[in-house]
């Protein structure tokens, strides 16, 4: 009860302090921007949480986003590592089967779609862009992306917001991007190598992330907040409570890059599984 107390004082000034900055520029809150509909499912019940993109501040990744949401990907998925000391919850790469994580082919699935041909190509592996690499172009500063002129321009992580998430690739790769003015430049691939993970943040207050990209907003934290509370009656209160299985996986097995070098990862797997039933774009 506390907690939910203390995350509504705390999206009550974040939500003041978004009017007055509306007020102020009347740019930092964009009614232009797309809109996301995220259906949770966790124990036989839904969760339905309502998104701002912020396609005026990172345009590659909201489009990389809706390209996959409209296309059907995310249905299905779960959240693959709940990381809740951390205020992550990772998810678009694995679906639950049968009691256990299973990849789903990124790569396959984009190139066979029937709509690929509108995919948003952001990063190439040549400066030709004779080889498109499927990833998106890192808008955020350690990839020397810059939103605007001011620090306070950067979309900032807060309770339920959204960021795409790669793991670090171990290779000094060069690759060329697309940046916001349309240049091919060159890039290292690890800071653009981001294909479908994301996660929600958990966080409460705001915080700056310069090596991930924070691209959406949860409009209404109350939904979220009920299936924390439901998580937390699920788990119990006793000593020997638990939620999550250490479980081992073949991390970015598909990767063009670094896919053949056999790197495992060790995700906390809910036991109880989260489901993403579907994503859908409600505004565009």
């Amino acid at each position: 009860m506390f907690r939910k107390i203390m995350k509504k004082i705390t999206t009550g000034a974040l939500a003041v302090a978004c009017v007055l900055g509306c007020i102020g520029t009347f740019t930092a809150c964009d009614d232009g921007n797309p809109e996301a509909r995220i259906t949770l499912e966790f124990n036989g019940e839904e969760y339905v949480l309502n998104y701002q993109l912020y396609k005026d501040k990172t345009p590659a990744t909201v489009n990389h986003f809706i390209w996959l949401a409209d296309n059907g990907y995310y249905d299905g998925m779960c959240i693959h590592d709940y990381q809740d000391a951390n205020n992550r919850w990772y998810t678009g790469a694995y679906t639950y089967d049968n009691g256990s994580l299973a990849y789903k082919d990124y790569y396959t699935f984009v190139r066979s779609s029937t709509n690929f041909k509108s995919f948003p190509q952001t990063v190439w592996a040549d400066e030709e862009q004779d080889t498109p690499l499927l990833s998106v172009y890192g808008e955020f500063s350690d990839n020397k992306f810059k939103v605007g002129a001011d620090d306070k321009d950067v979309l900032r992580q807060q309770y339920g917001s959204l960021s795409m998430y790669y793991h670090v690739k171990e290779t000094d790769r060069k690759i060329w991007v697309k940046n916001s003015k349309g240049e091919i430049i060159e890039r290292s691939y690890s800071e653009n190598s981001a294909t479908s993970m994301f996660y929600i943040s958990t966080i409460t207050g705001t915080q700056k992330n310069s090596a991930h990209c924070t691209f959406a907003t949860l409009k209404n934290t109350s939904v979220l907040e009920d299936l924390q509370d439901a998580i937390t009656e699920y788990i119990g209160d006793g000593e020997d409570a638990s939620f999550v299985t250490a479980t081992e996986m073949h991390q970015d097995p598909y990767d063009p890059i670094v896919g053949k070098d056999y790197i495992q990862t060790t995700y906390d797997v809910p036991d109880e599984p989260i489901v993403i039933k579907e994503i859908r774009i409600t505004k565009y």
